[in-house]
């Protein structure tokens, strides 16, 4: 090796550094751009199911909380009334994916929901720009300056001090191109990962929102086909108690109203008690979950946890517990189960 070709190795680490940061993000593109697509594809298939959700609240089931509400105001206090308005409050999801050339200024801007997405690939990649010379790597628009020499050395012995200098610059290159180059892959794979975790968010959203609809129109079918028609069986029966009594007393069957369901606990009607009682309780109940933006709220910060499964899960198996509850002492069930093993 010439006096004045020691520098010559360390250009070449400094060109493998630079080609290996191109690499390394020329990897990272293709696999951020395949996780963004499943996450499309994934908002896409919930997004799907807002409206469906949102149609069945609006024309089913609010409609019907409001049968229900006005037959349970009869008994006791239900509490202030529910618009059917109130239950159409779900939103679909909007998908912005951020760019991997932004500017900071840009990425400031992006959708929330890749709030902590490469919040260093741009930075880190312009940075890396600094120590390569003339070369760009992709994204940088414009590399910043050389570093250049600090000593312009006299003319008798400017080419040996020339020759030191530029080797010392390329080491402080080759020691700031490597800690970028690891700074650029740790940011990468944890973009990569973030954008992961998101899309397994919107697969757990998904999931949910098919609980979610199946639940809503299986309590919407069992407040039309069997509570409303047990409502107005056991209020028909509670006027007929009033005017018997009535007569009883040799009083005037005029203005007949409904006797308290209380009179009826432990009695050979007890069925009724329990069916009012029952019905009270879940009518609370799907009037407190539903008429919340549920899936909207578990969206809210862009990650559904663990607990929030748990916790959603738990709530609609109460639901259905209590439906049961007033669906097994309804008279009007045990005649379509009666009918049913009549006909078999």
């Amino acid at each position: 090796m010439g006096l004045f070709d020691f520098g010559n190795s360390k250009e070449k680490q400094i060109n493998n550094l630079i080609n290996e940061m191109k690499s390394e993000h020329e990897k990272y593109e293709k696999e951020a751009k395949k996780v963004n697509k499943s996450i499309d594809l994934k908002v896409r298939d919930y997004n799907d199911q807002i409206p469906i959700i949102n149609t069945i609240r609006n024309n089913e089931f609010g409609p019907q909380i409001d049968k229900l509400y006005k037959f349970l105001k009869n008994f006791g206090d239900v509490g202030t009334e529910i618009s059917p308005f109130d239950f159409v409050t779900e939103k679909s999801r909007v998908n912005h994916h951020n760019d991997m050339s932004q500017s900071d200024d840009h990425k400031n801007n992006r959708d929330s929901a890749y709030t902590d997405f490469g919040s260093k690939v741009g930075a880190g990649m312009a940075a890396s720009a600094a120590f390569s010379g003339a070369s760009t790597i992709g994204i940088v628009a414009a590399p910043l300056s050389v570093i250049s020499p600090l000593v312009i050395a006299p003319l008798a012995i400017g080419g040996v001090i020339d020759g030191f200098m530029k080797n010392k610059a390329n080491k402080d290159k080759i020691i700031q191109l490597s800690k970028q180059l690891e700074e650029s892959k740790l940011s990468y794979k944890n973009d990569v990962q973030a954008r992961e975790r998101y899309r397994e968010t919107m697969g757990d959203a998904i999931k949910i929102a098919e609980i979610y609809r199946v639940n809503i129109k299986s309590i919407s079918r069992s407040i039309d086909e069997t509570i409303l028609p047990e409502s107005g069986l056991v209020k028909s029966f509670l006027i007929a108690e009033d005017a018997k009594n009535k007569i009883i007393s040799n009083e005037e069957i005029t203005d007949l109203r409904p006797e308290s369901i209380t009179l009826y606990k432990n009695t050979p009607y007890n069925k009724h008690y329990l069916f009012v009682h029952n019905t009270f309780h879940f009518y609370k109940m799907i009037v407190e979950f539903f008429s919340k933006p549920i899936l909207t709220t578990l969206l809210e910060d862009h990650v559904i946890s663990d607990q929030e499964k748990e916790d959603f899960n738990k709530q609609i198996e109460s639901i259905n517990t209590s439906l049961k509850l007033v669906q097994e002492n309804s008279v009007m069930s045990e005649v379509v189960l009666n009918e049913s093993e009549r006909s078999s």
